[in-house]
């Protein structure tokens, strides 16, 4: 991943996508399709690329794009990307379990 300029997932069924966050928190930019529960935290042009899953062009179009992002531009969405799998790590989601453990045996 650390040599990689960009992460492509290109799957046709998803979750969360684990692989797609360890991506995200390496910061670097991602393209993935939007399946599952990725366009809940993948948002197009803002923390990484979403295409529509099946569609090869618009998959290639998103790499030529990110391709030529320039080095302002592919910081800023990278940054983004680490602050969105970020909201996902195994502190947060165990600090949002146990307030929800709190709220129910309140």
């Amino acid at each position: 991943l650390n040599a990689a300029d960009f992460f492509v997932l290109s799957s046709r069924l998803e979750g969360i996508a684990g692989a797609l966050l360890q991506a995200m928190a390496t910061g670097m930019v991602v393209i993935s399709t939007a399946v599952g529960g990725i366009p809940s935290y993948l948002k197009d042009g803002i923390n990484g690329f979403l295409v529509p899953p099946d569609d090869a062009i618009a998959l290639a179009q998103a790499m030529k794009r990110v391709l030529t992002l320039s080095p302002g531009e592919y910081k800023a969405i990278a940054q983004r990307a680490k602050a969105t799998a970020q909201s996902f790590s195994i502190e947060n989601t165990a600090q949002k379990y146990l307030r929800l453990i709190e709220e129910l045996a309140g």
